[in-house]
């Protein structure tokens, strides 16, 4: 039995019971068991941007307390469709824990082929308990940023060997040298996963919501073996790095081949050159994870 409302569903789970000691057919009639309350559950999207291609859609399902209702026992079925278009089967979705947090949320693997508006409809429940659920979705138009599923282009981007050189091509206060030791060509040519921020500290547009540079820096951190290369967006007129928003004259070389005209930029690359991931502006820290648990192959 399901009730099926905008965006909130009521999930009914049942319990089961046991009736301890012997009961012979002549006996009292069992004491009848109180009902189940009704547990509100509510679908949050975790994805803030999707873009045409393979996407990861994850889908937290919390009650009305924000605690989560996944867990193993859960069982999930998917379709999906562009509004107005008919409804097809997707991957069955499966329980996975994010990265780092551990929480388990539904991930739905699902090729999103066009641009629009889109609708995700899960049946999930306990036993004999499933519930209908419809999830919209909204796939962004492309940008000129290379498209998920492609290669990416191979460029050189700034490097820095310490500390002292890395402040001459970051407007990062005190960088993180790590993010400056490779360039993309480089990390092309050693088939390494990677994840690209194209982004300027000294643009706070955005940034106390997730921009893409404080993002990145984190992620770092949290995944060692992970390669981050951090690239400024401007350059002056000699064509050096413009850390001050007053010497800038036009986009950088690898900003403008990669399609990017405005930051901040990030892009999840696996080993073998392919775009997995991208975001712009604010961005979500566990579909950012999520991305890199991938490409690294976890």
């Amino acid at each position: 039995m399901h009730t099926l409302g905008a965006g909130r569903l009521v999930l009914v789970l049942a319990v089961g019971h046991v009736l301890l000691g012997a009961c012979s057919a002549a006996g009292p009639a069992p004491s009848p068991v109180p009902a189940t309350p009704a547990v509100e559950v509510m679908a949050n999207l975790l994805n803030s941007q999707l873009w045409p291609g393979d996407a990861a859609v994850l889908v937290d399902l919390v009650d009305d307390t924000w605690s989560s209702v996944v867990d193993a026992d859960l069982s999930a079925d998917a379709t999906l469709a562009v509004v107005g278009g008919p409804m097809v089967a997707v991957a069955a979705p499966r329980v996975v824990a994010l990265p780092v947090t551990g929480r388990p949320v539904l991930r739905i693997d699902a090729s999103l082929f066009r641009p629009g508006a889109w609708t995700l409809e899960l049946v999930v429940g306990r036993g004999s308990t499933p519930v209908d659920l419809a999830v919209p979705l909204t796939v962004l138009a492309e940008t000129g940023t290379p498209a998920i599923g492609a290669q990416v282009p191979a460029i050189d981007t700034p490097v820095a060997g310490d500390a002292a050189s890395a402040r001459v091509i970051s407007s990062v206060p005190d960088p993180v040298v790590a993010l400056y030791r490779t360039s993309v060509r480089d990390a092309l040519a050693a088939h390494r996963p990677f994840v690209l921020v194209i982004d300027s500290a000294t643009d706070p547009t955005l940034a106390t919501c997730g921009g893409g540079l404080s993002h990145v820096t984190h992620l770092a951190a949290e995944f060692p073996d992970l390669l981050v290369i951090h690239a400024e967006p401007w350059v002056a007129a000699d064509g050096s790095v413009a850390i001050d928003p007053a010497v800038r004259a036009d986009l950088a070389p690898w900003a403008t081949a990669w399609g990017v005209t405005e930051a901040p930029w990030v892009f999840v690359v696996d080993a073998d050159g392919t775009l997995r991931a991208k975001f712009a502006g604010v961005m979500g820290s566990d579909e950012l994870r999520e991305a890199a648990a991938t490409v690294l192959g976890r």
